[in-house]
């Protein structure tokens, strides 16, 4: 049976009414309430929009306070969604402006409450305050908040003034005169300068004028510690403490081994490594760059080589003479000290020896293919023990089966070429630990 006309009708109403009012209700504005500073000489702009856009009407319950300026899109001037909200106020207290936008569609409005304070605080925000040599620039952006601790929605066209005081470590304060080509770590970059970031608008015009806005770019040229300051240089504003930030400027290095296990009385070599435009470089320890141990209990340094005194854990250090790395660098610089590489180092006794044949850990081969016999030192718990000079690890095995051409100073590899068909046992011994592995059939 065919259903009668009107319940089409009433079924379409239905339909209609309820997408209207679905739209309805999700049309908001991008802030419903936003908190701007008062100037004397600038008039700080703010845009207001409808995050679904459509046809609205805009008006401004304290015209003495802002001035509201639509955008239009099209061609009709009564039809905007976005509007330029222009702080014209002087007077130095707290104001409210109601903000209304009304869909002349559908007759909703929507309120954005606008408030108008003077800047009680400067603060840096910030997503690390050590940078590395070689790296991008490092954005650093300034906040504002008024005496409640309210943050300001924005800054955009607001001149500040920033700084930069180089200061040195402990160590370098008494280097002399003559130690001075790293006092300055720090630059500032312009966007426009940065081939790793684009000029954002809220200070396009601060940067095409010359001037810093809140937002600045910044390079680590050394390494070493700076301060940066940051001050409103505006007279009405001179009452505002700058803001400061200690920033530290490092190498972007790395110590090899990172985690090692020795046995007591042997020696390890550790490299300093530093990443420079991508590939890995091997750097000298000299009078910038030192190692030390945190705990000498444990361990001696002397140069790049550090020896096991006594079975424990303790930590490598890798030092720069111009970072601050204690409580001597002084108060300041003692809050920023920098997180500098270091390597775990372990001190053990052995437990297990283990013997392979690389590289396919298999001891069935053919004649006339190149092996290595991989002799290795574990602990109790299965950390491999690298073994330094100091011990040598013995080794049996038919050379007339396996023809040793090279064989390391402490005896853990052994590299060379099976020269004829058969088997062989192959055993190791470290001191009390021993393994024989069977049979080594060519």
């Amino acid at each position: 049976m065919k259903p009668p006309s009107w319940l089409g009708l009433t079924l379409a109403l239905v339909v209609l009414l309820t997408a209207t009012t679905r739209s309805a209700s999700g049309t908001k504005l991008n802030y419903p309430r936003v908190l701007l500073p008062i100037f004397d000489h600038i008039s700080v702009n703010f845009t207001l929009e409808v995050v679904e856009k459509g046809c609205f009407k805009w008006t401004s319950s304290r015209l003495d306070l802002i001035q509201i300026t639509p955008s239009y899109d099209d061609v009709d001037e009564d039809c905007s969604y976005r509007v330029v909200v222009t702080v014209i106020n002087k007077e130095k207290r707290r104001n409210t402006a109601i903000v209304l936008a009304e869909d002349l569609v559908t007759g909703e409005v929507l309120r954005c409450d606008v408030i108008l304070d003077v800047i009680d605080q400067l603060g840096v925000l910030t997503t690390t305050r050590e940078l590395y040599l070689e790296e991008a620039p490092e954005t650093f952006e300034l906040w504002a908040q008024d005496a409640q601790g309210n943050a300001f929605t924005t800054l955009e066209g607001i001149e500040f003034h920033w700084q930069i005081a180089s200061h040195r470590s402990h160590e370098s304060r008494h280097g002399g005169a003559g130690d001075s080509s790293w006092s300055q770590v720090l630059r500032f970059l312009t966007f426009s300068e940065s081939k790793f970031h684009v000029v954002p608008r809220a200070i396009e015009r601060l940067e095409a004028a010359g001037v810093q806005g809140y937002m600045v770019l910044l390079e680590g040229i050394n390494t070493g510690s700076a301060r940066v300051t940051a001050r409103l240089p505006h007279g009405e504003y001179s009452h505002v403490p700058p803001v400061d930030v200690n920033i530290m400027v490092l190498a972007n290095l790395i110590l090899n081994p990172s985690d090692v296990y020795i046995l007591p009385g042997d020696t390890i070599e550790f490299k300093v490594l530093q990443l420079k435009q991508g590939k890995l470089h091997e750097i000298a320890l000299n009078s910038q760059y030192y190692l030390e141990i945190e705990d000498e209990t444990y361990a001696s340094m002397s140069g790049n080589a550090a020896k096991g005194l006594k079975v424990g854990r303790t930590f490598v250090l890798l030092r720069d003479r111009n970072v601050p790395h204690d409580a001597l660098a002084g108060n300041d610089e003692a809050n920023s000290k920098a997180t500098l590489p270091k390597a775990s180092l372990t001190v053990v006794d052995p437990m297990k020896l283990t013997i392979n044949l690389l590289p396919h850990y298999n001891w069935v081969t053919v004649e006339g293919e190149s092996h290595e016999i991989a002799l290795n030192l574990f602990t109790h718990d299965d950390h491999q023990i690298t073994l330094g000079a100091k011990y040598k690890i013995q080794s049996t095995f038919d050379e007339s089966l396996f023809y040793p051409i090279r064989v390391t100073a402490n005896g853990s590899s052994i590299f060379g070429e099976t020269i004829a068909t058969g088997s062989s046992p192959v055993a190791g011994k470290f001191e009390k630990v021993s393994y024989d592995l069977g049979q080594f059939r060519i």
